[in-house]
């Protein structure tokens, strides 16, 4: 065998079998567009059985700082607790005016 041999790539042979050219999966027939909007959006629960929820009970604006143990940080020699308490408080009162 000479290098040209060796370089070219193999040539099907007569008894080669071919496969049958594969349909291209990106070729697919559009559904119109009222088809698509039809049944786009259904709600899960009947809109004449829903109801109103009760209110949630009322909590301490600052309930998060009390469950939590105080972290070991401060800022100007006060602790973190000290200054957060007071903006957790007025934002409470903030979200009522509002």
């Amino acid at each position: 065998m000479s290098d040209r041999d060796r370089s070219e790539p193999p040539r099907p042979g007569p008894l080669d079998v071919t496969e049958p050219p594969r349909p291209d999966p990106l070729d697919v027939t559009d559904v119109p567009f009222t088809g698509r909007t039809a049944d786009f959006y259904q709600p899960g629960a009947s809109p004449a059985r829903l109801r109103d929820r009760a209110d949630p009970p009322d909590t301490p604006p600052d309930l998060l700082l009390r469950l939590l143990d105080p972290p070991p940080v401060k800022a100007r020699h006060i602790p973190l607790l000290d200054l957060l308490r007071p903006a957790y408080r007025a934002l409470a009162e903030w979200e009522d005016d509002g």
